[in-house]
């Protein structure tokens, strides 16, 4: 499987992708925020913003497999939005990792060295994306064995999240819940909003409580409603 790293121009992304973004910056006038993330930087500061912070979730990487090229316009918007979804939600959940790692330091618990690494290189604490449309589906399902392309309807796409390595290995722990439980709440949050904002709907494939160390943690079908209208 090849990864394409298929990624939209600025100017071609859609408004509902561009209007989640908002929330980062608190602002909702489309054109706005469109100069604000895509314009030069002194724009940015000049109104108060620092745009390496609005810049960093669309920095983060989100392999994208599959020939967008030639996929319909349906398609293609479903990846713009996709791939906005996963960079703000890998996003909230790097700055809440982040900052639950702080408050347990302040109080003196003793971490492992994954997560007090994170504090130094702040990359461990991302959670891991990937988006498989048309040919790339089959061959991700087949590699998870969560299910068969045959239950997939034809313009859908397959969202696979990870975990970080920082908490793969800590996830299940007691010690760990409270943690666990806060940064899960970041990625249910994201993908309501998603669904909410984008008009999608998310139809999880890997049964509840079956997650496979190294390779997922959850495995979405996603697709547009407006495929049904």
């Amino acid at each position: 499987m090849s990864s394409e790293h298929w990624h939209p121009k600025p100017e071609t992304i859609s408004p509902s992708a561009i209007y989640r973004l908002s929330r980062v910056t608190q602002t909702r006038n489309p054109e706005e925020l469109g100069r604000l993330i895509y314009g030069d930087a002194q724009y940015a500061q000049d109104r108060g913003f620092n745009q390496r912070d609005l810049r960093a979730a669309q920095e983060i990487d989100v392999p994208i497999y599959g020939d967008l090229e030639t996929a319909s316009p349906e398609t293609q918007q479903l990846s713009q939005e996709l791939q906005i979804f996963c960079q703000l939600a890998a996003w909230r959940f790097q700055q809440q990792f982040l900052d639950q790692v702080r408050q347990l330091q302040s109080r003196q618990v003793a971490l492992p060295a994954e997560m007090a690494q994170t504090l130094k290189s702040p990359e461990q604490a991302l959670p891991h994306f990937s988006l498989h449309f048309n040919g790339a589906r089959a061959p991700i399902l087949e590699k998870t064995g969560v299910g068969d392309i045959t239950s997939l309807l034809e313009e859908s796409a397959v969202l696979v999240f990870n975990l970080p390595a920082a908490l793969e290995d800590f996830w299940s722990k007691p010690i760990w819940s409270e943690l666990y439980v806060q940064l899960m709440r970041v990625i249910w949050h994201e993908r309501n909003t998603s669904e909410r904002m984008s008009q999608q709907l998310f139809r999880r494939l890997n049964p509840e409580g079956q997650h496979v160390h190294g390779s997922y943690y959850y495995v979405w079908e996603v697709l547009a409603l407006s495929t049904f209208h």
